[in-house]
């Protein structure tokens, strides 16, 4: 069963076995971005609630994620205390 909604996390978190804690939106409305407690982050397109990209560094839950005005870099943070800024395009960690 797949819910389709205007809220990308709240339709994926039904897809997961692991909760959403967090969502953030990029500046263009074109994706979002959910943090989980597997602790994965996962990149929506909500025009159609498809997953783009998992994006994978955080050792505890995702608690926080701020996108960049940009919308080519994030910021995640997690139970592991790691802030962590990625590189949208390459789902690589910067720093």
């Amino acid at each position: 069963l797949i819910v389709l909604t205007e809220d990308p996390c709240a339709a994926q978190s039904m897809k997961h076995d692991s909760p959403v804690l967090c969502c953030a939106w990029d500046t263009s409305g074109q994706y979002a971005l959910s943090g989980h407690r597997d602790p994965a982050i996962r990149l929506w397109r909500p025009s159609n609630n498809k997953l783009v990209s998992t994006f994978e560094g955080h050792a505890w839950p995702v608690h926080s994620i701020d996108v960049a005005a940009s919308s080519r870099t994030f910021l995640s943070g997690g139970g592991d205390r790691a802030a962590l800024l990625w590189d949208v395009e390459t789902g690589r960690v910067i720093r």
